[in-house]
């Protein structure tokens, strides 16, 4: 481990305890040694004041890891984590100088210390699938699980900026063939025309990464502000973004559980399967963590883009770092993934 630091409780509240340092840490609750929960976030000092109640920041992210997270979730979680915030007496942080020691550290936590109520509390279970049904209209919707006959995707972390995108796709799918209406879709002026081929549509705009839309989007705002249209401009620049990151997150789903490799940074070793990290390698010293990852390699068909949710946040963290140092890997695994998809799940045009 790297740097750690025991805090009592008490310097907590009366805030005596010295300055808490603003970067990547693991924070372990304790009650009488006893090891309760553990929490791993990109911003130590902050997410200690959310937990305390003394941060006064207008956007609120309990666990702050990507740009998705909400007040509602930050409020829900809080919520949840009440039995451990009433119980523990100390907190331990251990501090890490990137994203992956971070997640090393977190794995150090739950493979020796076993938390006691690290499986109880799940911040998770709210994440929604994305329910996609390519036989009949609505196609998309919001899902709590994957149990009923659809395709997933998923899970995310944000129900709501999963509604907005859910709300601008559908006006995608209803705009004409060649996309010229798309503009006036967003903005709701234009007439919606059901899709004559709606699965050739969903495989296009819902299941393949399509930056024209964005484009197109970004394109029209501007010219939209030119002509001093500037509340239509804002609204077609925010849906275009929206739509970015969704394309984002659906190269996550394609690629994250088929990560399967090794990868170095910062002269350390670090071995990746099934999109978790299995092991990590420094000189001559190998630790593993399988005994801790859940691989879930049983998925059915219709769970193709879909992950468990328990595995989201450590997925999305190595996911973001391969992308980062690798992205010819992301790319290749992505261009499998859509041959695969089409023969998995039986979606020929």
């Amino acid at each position: 481990m790297e740097e750690s630091k025991i805090v009592q409780r008490l310097e907590l509240e009366n805030g005596s305890a010295a300055e808490l340092p603003p970067g990547y840490g693991v924070i372990v609750f304790r009650k009488q040694g006893e090891v309760l929960y553990c929490i791993r976030t990109n911003n130590l000092k902050r997410l200690l004041e959310i937990l305390r109640g003394s941060d006064n920041s207008q956007t609120t992210e309990l666990i702050p890891e990507s740009e998705s997270y909400s007040p509602e979730n930050d409020n829900r979680q809080k919520l949840m984590l009440k039995p451990v915030l009433e119980l523990y007496d100390q907190i331990v942080y251990y501090t890490a100088e990137n994203e992956i020691e971070n997640l090393v550290n977190e794995k150090r936590v739950l493979l020796y210390d076993q938390p006691e109520r690290q499986q109880k509390i799940r911040l998770y279970d709210n994440y929604p699938y994305l329910a996609l049904n390519y036989r009949e209209a609505p196609y998309l919707s919001l899902k709590d699980d994957t149990t009923e006959d659809f395709l997933y995707i998923g899970p995310f972390t944000d129900r709501f900026l999963l509604l907005e995108m859910v709300e601008i796709i559908r006006k995608v799918l209803n705009s004409a063939e060649d996309l010229s209406d798309l503009g006036e879709q967003v903005l709701g002026q234009g007439v919606a025309k059901e899709p004559a081929e709606p699965l050739e549509k969903l495989i296009k705009f819902v299941l393949t990464l399509n930056n024209d839309l964005s484009s197109i989007l970004m394109q029209r705002s501007s010219e939209l502000a030119d002509d001093l249209e500037f509340n239509s401009s804002v609204i077609l620049k925010n849906a275009g973004r929206i739509l970015e990151k969704y394309y984002l997150y659906l190269l996550f789903f394609h690629t994250a559980k088929n990560l399967n490799l090794t990868f170095d940074f910062r002269g350390i070793k670090y071995q990746v399967r099934n999109g978790l990290l299995e092991s990590r390698q420094e000189k001559n010293r190998t630790e593993m963590f399988s005994a801790i990852n859940n691989y879930f390699s049983d998925y059915e068909k219709k769970e193709y883009l879909a992950i468990p949710k328990e595995n989201l946040r450590e997925m999305w963290t190595l996911f973001e770092k391969i992308r980062e140092i690798h992205p010819e890997k992301i790319d290749e695994i992505y261009g499998i993934s859509l041959i695969n998809l089409r023969k998995g799940i039986d979606l020929e045009v």
